[in-house]
C-alpha cells in the first residue's frame, strides 16, 4: 500500500488565536473526511511553562485553559487522523523562548495519495501563513551572545586606550626634567664680562674697591641664579606631576575599558528584553494571555506613535527656526 509523508518546518513566530486555530482544525477535518469515511481521532497535547503536560481530546478543553503565569502555554501539539489508516495530520506550535530545542512551527501530513497530501499541505500552509509573525527584529539574549558583545566592547576600548597612550608607564621625578637652570635666566649676566667691563670703565680703582665691586657682581649673579633655580624647580615639579598623573591613570583606563566593554552588552541586553516585551513573537492568544497580548499591542502602538510624533515635531521645529 502506498504511503506518502511530508514534514514542513517554519522558522518564524506566530500569533495563534481561537479563530485561526479552529480554521486549522476545520481544514484538517475536511481533508481527512475527503480521504476516507473511517473514524476520525484527535488529540491535543499542551505543555505549560512550569513543565507540566496535559493531553485533551477536545479543542474546547484547550481553549478554556487559563493560559497565564505558571500555567501559560508554551507548547501545543495537535494530532488528527483516521483510525487504522495511514491518513494523519500533525501540527506543532512551540514558544522557542521556553524550548529552544525545536522549531516554532512544524506540521506533517501522512497519507496514501500524493494528490491528497499536496492539497492538504497547501491548504494548511495557507492557514499557517495567516498566523506567522515576523521575528527579524527579535534577538536572543543568551549568555554567549552577551559575552560576544562584551568581548567586542573590550577589544574596541582596549585598542583606543593603547593608541592613546604616549608613555611607557614608568614613574618620573622632577630631577629627571631635561632642562637646566640656565634655560630660565631672563637676563644675560656673566661674571667675567662684568669684571672686564669694570676694569675698562674704572682702571684706577683701588684693590679694596675692586674687591667690593666684585662682591656686588657675584651677589647679583647669585640672585639671578637663585631666581632661575626656583623657576626650574617649579616647572620640573609641574612636569613630573603632569606626566605621573597621565601615567598613574592606569586604574582609570582599566575602569574605562571595563565600562566600554560592558556597554555594548548592556545595550544589547536592554534591546533584546525590550523588544521581547513589546513584540511577543510566540503567542497562544486565548484565555488570560489574550488580554495581556492586546495590552502589549496597544502599548507598542502608543510608543511607536509617540516616537513618530516627537521626531516629526522636532524636524518641523528645526525647519521653522531655519526660516525665521
Amino acid at each position: 500500500m502506498l504511503k506518502v509523508h511530508k514534514n514542513v518546518l517554519v522558522n518564524n513566530g506566530f500569533v495563534l488565536n481561537e479563530k485561526y486555530l479552529r480554521r486549522l482544525l476545520d481544514v484538517s477535518k475536511e481533508q481527512l473526511s475527503k480521504a476516507s469515511d473511517g473514524e476520525e481521532y484527535q488529540k491535543f497535547e499542551v505543555k505549560y511553562t512550569n513543565g507540566a503536560i496535559e493531553i485533551f481530546d477536545c479543542i474546547e478543553n484547550v481553549l478554556e485553559l487559563d493560559n497565564s503565569g505558571a500555567s501559560k502555554i508554551c507548547y501545543l501539539s495537535i494530532n488528527m487522523g483516521i483510525v487504522d489508516q495511514n491518513y494523519k495530520i500533525e501540527l506543532k506550535f512551540v514558544d522557542i523562548t521556553e524550548d529552544s530545542s525545536t522549531d516554532s512551527i512544524r506540521y506533517s501530513v501522512t497519507g496514501e495519495d500524493r494528490d491528497w497530501l499536496f492539497i492538504t499541505i497547501s491548504q494548511i500552509e495557507d492557514r499557517i501563513s495567516l498566523i506567522e509573525r515576523n521575528k527579524k527584529w527579535v534577538v536572543s539574549c543568551r549568555l554567549h551572545d552577551l559575552m560576544m558583545f562584551f568581548l567586542f566592547g573590550i577589544t574596541i576600548s582596549l585598542f583606543y586606550v593603547l593608541v592613546s597612550i604616549n608613555d611607557n608607564g614608568i614613574r618620573v621625578y622632577s630631577h629627571q626634567y631635561d632642562k637646566k637652570w640656565q634655560d630660565f635666566v631672563e637676563v644675560d649676566y656673566k661674571v667675567n664680562d662684568k669684571l672686564r667691563e669694570l676694569s675698562v670703565n674704572n682702571p684706577n680703582l683701588k684693590p679694596v674697591e675692586v674687591f667690593y665691586e666684585y662682591q656686588l657682581i657675584l651677589a647679583k649673579y647669585e640672585a639671578i641664579k637663585i631666581d632661575a633655580i626656583k623657576k626650574l624647580e617649579t616647572e620640573a615639579n609641574l612636569w613630573a606631576d603632569k606626566t605621573n598623573g597621565s601615567r598613574s591613570s592606569a586604574g582609570i583606563r582599566l575602569i574605562f575599558i571595563i565600562i566600554c566593554g560592558a556597554l555594548p552588552a548592556i545595550v544589547y541586553y536592554l534591546y533584546a528584553v525590550s523588544v521581547r516585551k513589546l513584540y511577543p513573537v510566540y503567542v497562544f492568544c486565548w484565555g488570560d494571555n489574550k488580554d495581556i497580548f492586546e495590552k502589549v499591542e496597544r502599548r507598542r502602538g502608543f510608543i511607536l506613535v509617540s516616537v513618530i510624533l516627537t521626531f516629526t515635531l522636532s524636524v518641523a521645529a528645526g525647519l521653522f527656526l531655519d526660516l525665521i
